[in-house]
């Protein structure tokens, strides 16, 4: 169990902020101090007691022989309803075991006991993560910092608390300072490695795995993070060898088959990444992003229906996983279901509203409809979102030559032509509104540029 004499608590809530600043400091500046590592104590001992099946639950707990320790932490119980630690114990075999809502009602229970059994407190809010009850479980990380300041799980599990709550930066301070703490916690570098990857900083998202992976070289989850990153920074050889490593380790690793299906992808071996796709799947049917790459395969194959399919599987799967009802919308398009995109994208955009791909497809389900200002009313939605989406500024053209406003459906044309170009259609609007507009001399000079890039000049 964790020590718990007073010098390991915190002396105020002061002390905290102060190292809190130090380690912020010293991210900024890049030069975090190196401090001699915190030793992470393993779970729960034997209990000094002569409570035999407890004993026998913990050994079998060591070895991984989680169904047999369940049994005899229950024994345990029988015998004693009111031993914190057997609780503790239970609680901690049920969440290796998956079973995190039975895990968490453990917790709860050994904290009712003893309301400062650090290991439980670390349980629960690792329970809570993982029952996506984020906000509850930074209350629980931060009750558990506060008893011991120098908590470098609950620190680490902090850290991934905010990063799922969209707070990757305070994810970042939280790891930082597990590592001030513990710089041979590797866990922490490669979440580090995992946020700073999202945050595109790919430099110190590699140097963080290269660190986790210096402490634990046969981590798959480290070198799959390593390769997604340098797959990300478009270094595909190494990424290649990188996931090597994590296949020689185990040959069915699914992240790792979606991340070489994703390289095959960008090569645009099609055949090839949905070959991936799909032994992910077979190692994993409950891999979401699987079954949502499957499916942007199969419709740039123009297979829109088994397309769909695989987006449904990813719904069912996680009904909050916005990509999945973008894509699904997409594909209901191609398949001119518009009615059904557009309640697609209204999914999508509830759950992250900040997306300009799923507001300009929305504009497109509403212009296949006959709603012209609710299409341009979306086209602009996007545009607001980013400014530099030439195919919102299409779009919008588009839109605005059907409400009879040629003088703004040239400007949007002209603004699709000033960041795309070389797209034969941005010109085609721009004829398309000269004419209107009776402009016939520049109208033919658009379209001669449209049959240039074309190649029918």
């Amino acid at each position: 169990m964790l020590e718990m004499t007073a010098d390991k608590r915190p002396a105020s809530a002061q002390e905290v902020k102060n190292v809190l600043r130090h380690i912020e400091q010293q991210r900024i500046s890049g030069t975090l101090s190196q401090t001699r590592p915190h030793s992470i104590i393993p779970p729960t001992p034997p209990a000094s007691s002569n409570n035999q099946y407890l004993k026998e639950a913990y050994r079998l707990y060591t070895q991984r022989r989680l169904n047999e320790a369940l049994v005899q932490y229950d024994r345990a119980l029988k015998l004693d309803d009111r031993n914190a630690l057997a609780w503790q114990g239970r609680g901690l075999t049920q969440a290796l075991n998956g079973q995190h809502r039975e895990a968490l009602a453990s917790f709860e229970q050994a904290l009712k006991l003893d309301p400062n059994l650090l290991i439980a407190l670390n349980g629960k809010g690792t329970a809570l993560n993982m029952l996506h009850r984020n906000q509850e479980a930074l209350d629980i990380f931060d009750r558990a910092i506060l008893l011991e300041k120098d908590n470098v799980i609950a620190w680490n599990g902090k850290g991934a608390v905010l990063s799922a709550l969209g707070q990757p930066e305070q994810a970042l301070t939280a790891f930082d300072v597990a590592l001030h703490y513990d710089p041979q916690m590797a866990q922490a570098w490669g979440n580090k490695g995992l946020v700073l990857r999202q945050l595109r900083n790919y430099p110190e998202a590699l140097r963080s795995f290269e660190k986790a992976l210096a402490l634990d070289r046969n981590s798959v989850v480290y070198w799959n993070g390593k390769g997604l990153v340098l797959s990300e920074m478009g270094r595909y050889p190494e990424a290649m060898l990188a996931y090597r490593e994590v296949l020689d380790r185990d040959p069915n690793y699914a992240p790792t088959k979606c991340g070489i299906g994703d390289i095959l992808y960008a090569q645009h071996k099609l055949r090839g990444a949905l070959d991936h796709y799909e032994q992910a799947l077979k190692s994993d049917r409950h891999f979401v992003k699987a079954w949502e790459r499957r499916a942007i395969v199969l419709a740039d194959m123009g297979n829109f229906n088994k397309a769909l399919d695989s987006y449904e599987e990813a719904l069912k799967l996680d009904q909050r996983y916005a990509p999945a009802w973008n894509g699904k919308a997409s594909a209901l398009c191609q398949l001119q279901r518009y009615e059904q995109a557009l309640d697609a994208y209204s999914r999508a955009l509830l759950i992250n509203p900040n997306v300009p791909q799923a507001w300009n497809g929305k504009g497109n389900a509403y212009y296949h409809l006959g709603n012209y200002p609710m299409a341009l009313d979306a086209y602009e939605r996007a545009l607001r979102l980013n400014g530099r989406m030439a195919t919102a500024q299409h779009n919008k053209s588009l839109v605005l030559k059907q409400l009879q406003r040629y003088e703004e459906a040239l400007s949007a044309a002209d603004e699709a032509i000033r960041l795309m170009p070389s797209d034969p259609d941005n010109w085609l609007r721009k004829a398309e509104a000269l004419k209107k507009l009776h402009r016939r001399r520049e109208a033919r000079a658009a379209e001669a540029e449209v049959a240039r890039l074309r190649g029918d000049a």
